[in-house]
Formats: C-alpha cells, structure tokens, sequence
C-alpha cells in the first residue's frame, strides 16, 4: 500500500529548496511569500521541511493559500491539504481564500474571452483571401495583422497573470492554456514561410497555408468552448443550486471517460486527422451495449500474436471491467485481483483497446492532464440533459480512476486479507430514472 501523501513546509531561511525538489517523488509545490509548501507520498527526509499535520511551522495565509491553489491537483494532494485545515479548525477561512479565488479565475477567464474576440475577424480577412485569387500585398498585410494579433493576446496575458499577487499567479498559471502560445508559434512559421518565398503563391501553397489557419481556427474555438466550461464550472461553485454530476457513473460513461483522456494524450496534429473524439461521443447506447458484448466475449485467440505470455492481457480486461461494473452497481462475478505491474495508462489502454479506441503514443504525465473535456462530453447521448462542468467531470473521472485501482472492497477494512468484492445488480440503464441505484452493503 502507497504512503500516504502529506504536506512539507520549507522556509525561505532554511537551505534552498531546490536541492531537495529532486528526492520528492510526484510532489506538488506552492511558493509563498515565506518559503515552499510541497506535497509528497515519500518521508521527506531532511529536518528543516517537517510534516505539517505534526509539527505545523508555516504562517495560515500562506499554508491557506496554498491549499487553495491545491484543489486542482490529484484528491490525495486535496485530502492531505484538508486534514490540516480541519486540524487546525480553519474551515471557514479556507471557504473565504477559496472564494477569493473563484473570483480571480472567474475575472481572468472572462479576460480571456474578450481578448480572443479579435481573433475572428483577422482570421476571415485572410482566409477570405486564399478562398479567391489573392492579391499578394493584400494577403502579406493579412498575414501580418493576424501575427500581430496573436502576439498581443499572448503578451496581454502574460501581463495580466503578472498583476497579480504571486500566490494567484500560480492559480491562474494552473488555469492558462497553451492555445495562444501554440497558435502564434504556428503564426510565425506560416509568415516566414511567405516571407522566404518573397510574397509569391502558387496553388498548392496556397492550400497548404489554408490547411495550417484551419488548425488555427479549430484550436481557438476549442479554446473558447473551454473558457466557457470553466466560467460555469466556477459560477455553479458560486451558485449550489445549479446541478452538477452527482450519480454513480454507468460502465459505459466509464469507458467513455477514459477513452477521452486516452485519445487525449495523443499530439495536437493526430488529434486533427483523427475522428475518434467525434466518433466516440456519438455513439448511442446501442452501439456502448454491442461494443462491450463483444468485450465480454474476447478469448485467449483474440491476443495471439502479442508479447505479452499466457493469459495475462486478458485476465487483466477482465479485472478492470470487473471494476467498473462494480462502480456502477451492476451484478458481477466476485472481482478477481489486479496485477499492479501495470501503470494507469496501461489499464487504460487494455480497457480501451477492447471497444476499439486507441491512441498512437500515450504518456503517463499526459494522462494526469485530465478534465477538460467537458464541453465535448456534453454531446454524448450518455449525458442528454445533464449539466457538465469540469469540476463535475474531474470528479467523476477520479472515482473512476480510483476504482480501476482497488484491490479490494472499499466499505471493508482495506487490510482484508481476501482481495475479492461482490456487487449486487443494479436496475438496467434503461429504467434507472425509476430506481434509486444502491452501493454494496446497503
């Protein structure tokens, strides 16, 4: 079993903390005004960062701040920041600091949106001019004004994060987007490429300059549609009554999950050619219910061929699915252990494997960068009328991936000795609107 995470505090007067960066293992570090606070599964080590939930010798702003900033990390990061909060009784002025930061997020996202607005136009003027016959001078100037653009929005960013104190900054840092950065990089190749040709234009080029503003175009209105689900993820924290995803996840809004963040990892340029996302989310419940069928049936023959011996692979599917059925209540034999040499992604890629969805070079650090894919859940049939934020989706993505790793039944004493768990049957998809889902053990 993994230590459990905790929270280190180093001051500013003690040695450099960033000799000490390297031994943390997956430590996630705020900077205060006073010194580092950085979270780790491993025993620090060094005498001048003590735990904080034993020796507390930080300044409440500071550690405040922090724990703040901490709420979009992994839920062990989250937990280990609440137990000293609830320790040393600062609920309330928790609640307070995270308002305060909604409120920039909230500020600074809005700002986001208004300085893309000028994007469209410069955008149509040169798009409108390679649709025709361009006019040379006329296109340089497009080219020119939409570089331009690009470059004010970045900097106009970059300007505004800085205004703020340091402890927001990294706030809003963990809520920046690379899109503008991306999108003038790739500006910037397109007008030095027009300028080398000294201004001249054949057909083919033409179409090939259309092609990479197209990839621009998709990467903006991406970029917007995230701006939105993050203005209501953080206006619904404003407003408890607006509702969130609260329900236990079926199987297939499980895989569907997990397919996202798996085709996710793959680079900006294979997610353009590739229609998976697309064609993914519109499946139908008939379509999860043949995909999974045909799952359930995969036998030793359909892994011929693969490095992997005996019947690993496939004891592994069965393992992982037995997991998921069990998050979503449904009757399952008794779930059969894990074999743990497996990292997260590699669970993820045998489940997805099974329904057809692969991604060309996934990686573990990529598959943590999760949750924004809200806006695109929304367009599956699984989702018809329920409101989806990041936060709703984050939170229903990490239930899901913390169930893939269980070993054994959460209501039960995780030092059981058996490693099995059994489910009772849950209602089917099609009358759970009539039928209160029930958890093991109720």
């Amino acid at each position: 079993m993994a230590t459990t995470v905790q929270v280190y505090y180093i001051s500013n007067s003690s040695a450099p903390f960033h000799t000490h960066t390297g031994l943390m293992r997956k430590a996630h570090c705020f900077r205060s005004k006073n010194g580092w606070l950085f979270t780790s599964d491993e025993k620090s080590g060094f005498p001048e960062a003590p735990n904080l939930l034993l020796q507390y010798s930080c300044d409440d702003e500071d550690f405040l701040y922090a724990a703040a900033c901490a709420q979009k990390a992994s839920p062990a990061v989250r937990l280990a920041h609440q137990e000293i909060i609830e320790a040393r009784g600062l609920e309330a002025d928790f609640e307070e600091v995270c308002e305060s930061r909604d409120a920039v997020i909230i500020d600074y996202l809005e700002f986001l949106k208004k300085e893309w607005s000028i994007f469209p136009e410069k955008y149509d003027r040169v798009h409108q001019h390679l649709l025709g016959e361009p006019n040379m001078g006329e296109l340089r100037e497009g080219l020119h004004d939409l570089r331009d653009c690009l470059r004010i929005i970045t900097n106009h960013i970059e300007t505004e994060i800085d205004q703020h104190p340091e402890h927001w900054r990294q706030a809003l840092s963990a809520t920046h987007s690379l899109a503008p950065a991306d999108c003038l990089g790739r500006m910037e190749v397109i007008s030095w490429s027009f300028q080398k040709d000294e201004g001249t234009i054949a057909p083919c080029d033409s179409l090939s300059i259309l092609e990479r503003l197209m990839f621009l175009e998709e990467r903006y209105r991406k970029e917007l549609a995230e701006i939105e689900a993050k203005l209501t993820s953080f206006r619904e924290r404003q407003n408890p009554s607006i509702s969130i995803l609260t329900e236990t996840p079926t199987l297939y809004q499980s895989l569907l999950h997990l397919s996202l963040i798996l085709l996710g990892t793959d680079t900006a340029i294979v997610r353009t050619v590739r229609e998976d996302p697309v064609r993914v989310v519109s499946w139908q419940r008939a379509d999860w219910e043949r995909k999974c069928e045909k799952a359930d049936n995969l036998s030793d023959n359909d892994y011929e061929g693969l490095a992997l011996t005996l019947r690993i692979l496939l004891a592994l599917l069965k393992a992982l699915m037995a997991r998921l059925r069990a998050l979503a209540h449904e009757i399952v034999d008794p779930i059969p252990p894990k074999d743990d040499k497996f990292t997260v992604t590699a669970n993820i890629m045998t489940l997805c494997s099974s329904i057809g969805i692969f991604a060309i070079n996934p990686q573990d650090e990529e598959i943590h960068s999760k949750g924004d894919y809200a806006a695109i859940l929304r367009e599956s049939p699984l989702y018809k009328g329920k409101d989806i934020t990041i936060d709703g989706t984050n939170d229903e993505l990490n239930r899901i991936l913390a169930y893939l790793e269980l070993q054994c039944d959460p209501s039960k004493n995780m030092d059981a000795s058996h490693d099995q768990l059994v489910v009772r049957k849950r209602p089917s998809d099609s009358n759970l609107s009539d039928e209160k889902r029930r958890r093991t053990g109720e």
